[in-house]
């Protein structure tokens, strides 16, 4: 277990800029539980496609099943499409994972103000990502169970208007973290 006093130098993701973990990887439990977190917010309870999609692109990238990640699989097990359908005509995977990004700033931006365990589906892919934002006074962290998926260069890119949007996400994010912990 690290405690919150051997984290006081805490990296900055500079993306977000906020401070993130020196860990490498979260740990699975916490993600599972802020999955429930954000499943059950009001960003996402009458979404149900929308809660079952970033269930599905969670529990797989935990597991490191990148086969089940592609948009054709996504397609057949989250939105019933049939097998061998074809994703070039048929944009719902591509389409609901700009919605599902869009929901996950909305739930971070909203009643997820005050989280500790960021998680994203970066652009070009389907692959979720994991980041302690930060932690409280008194509060324990576990040590990662698994390594991180590295994202290409290509996805990490975010574009003026995104980067403009993410730093007002990221700002509110702080601010919220502060006046907790402070």
């Amino acid at each position: 277990m690290i405690s919150a006093e051997e984290h006081s130098e805490k990296p900055v993701d500079t993306l977000r800029q906020v401070p993130v973990s020196t860990a490498k990887t979260v740990d699975p439990k916490l993600v599972s539980q802020q999955l429930k977190r954000i499943v059950s917010s009001p960003e996402f309870f009458r979404s149900e496609k929308m809660s079952s999609f970033l269930t599905e692109v969670v529990r797989s990238s935990l597991a490191q099943e990148k086969a089940r990640l592609t948009e054709r699989s996504i397609g057949e097990t989250v939105f019933g499409k049939e097998r061998g359908w074809d994703p070039r005509a048929d944009t719902i995977v591509r389409s609901e994972a700009r919605r599902l990004r869009r929901k996950l700033r909305e739930f971070y931006t909203g009643s997820g103000t005050d989280s500790t365990i960021l998680i994203e589906l970066p652009l070009g892919s389907y692959m979720a990502t994991f980041a302690l934002l930060a932690i409280q006074e008194g509060q324990e962290v576990l040590l990662p169970a698994i390594e991180p998926t590295p994202m290409s260069a290509e996805a990490a890119t975010v574009r003026p208007k995104q980067h403009r949007h993410m730093a007002s996400v990221v700002t509110l994010v702080v601010i919220a973290i502060t006046a907790t912990i402070g």
